[in-house]
């Protein structure tokens, strides 16, 4: 998403409504369905930062709280900057959640094949209790 804002930025300079209905049309994004929450928001007047903070207000089922502190952050410094603000703000933010997915993939690795081994333990130990 945010390198789809950074190219149209960087190539085309739309206007940020049109940034967001371009991402909205992507296949890619459908399941971000705060997308399409802050652009029906906008198009009923309410200015970018406001729809992008109340589209992102309560997505703790969609996002964890760090991506979409992130996001927020992202959100209310878009559209109110020159370019180079707004690509610096694109990367910054890029940057910030590749870390996170870092984190979490090195996570996953550590703790994926803890879990399952401590439920069949689990299991096994309430078999043995039981007979």
């Amino acid at each position: 998403m945010l390198q789809d804002i950074r190219a149209q930025l960087e190539y085309l300079s739309p206007p940020v409504a049109d940034i967001l209905e371009c991402l909205c049309r992507r296949e890619s994004l459908r399941r971000l369905t705060f997308l399409q929450d802050c652009r029906t928001s906008m198009q009923n007047g309410l200015n970018f930062p406001d729809a992008w903070q109340a589209a992102l207000s309560g997505r703790q089922e969609e996002l964890r709280g760090e991506d979409c502190e992130k996001l927020l952050a992202f959100g209310a410094g878009f559209g109110t900057t020159d370019l180079s603000g707004q690509l610096a703000g694109c990367a910054l933010c890029s940057e910030m959640l590749g870390e996170q997915l870092t984190h979490a993939r090195e996570a996953f690795r550590t703790y994926g094949k803890l879990y399952p081994m401590l439920g069949m333990l689990t299991g096994i130990a309430l078999a043995v209790a039981v007979l």
